[in-house]
């Protein structure tokens, strides 16, 4: 019985073994994935400020030269 009752556990903790083996690489992969989505949405971010840093400055200009007239 006490055999038994010792191959049960080692069973049951292998399971749980495999088990956090499988979450944590679910866990990796989807670090990955977050982590890539955030460096895309950083980019878009980035684009999307220079060109209101350009269109921001031609305003100026375009205020300037009206008030120059």
């Amino acid at each position: 019985m006490n055999e038994h009752s010792y191959d049960s556990i080692q069973a049951f903790l292998q399971h749980q073994k495999e088990k956090r083996s499988r979450d944590n690489a679910i866990r990796e992969q989807l670090d990955r994935a977050i982590s890539q989505k955030v460096y895309e949405q950083e980019e878009r971010l980035d684009r999307q400020g220079f060109w209101l840093f350009i269109l921001s400055m031609v305003c100026i200009c375009q205020f300037i030269y009206i008030l120059t007239m």
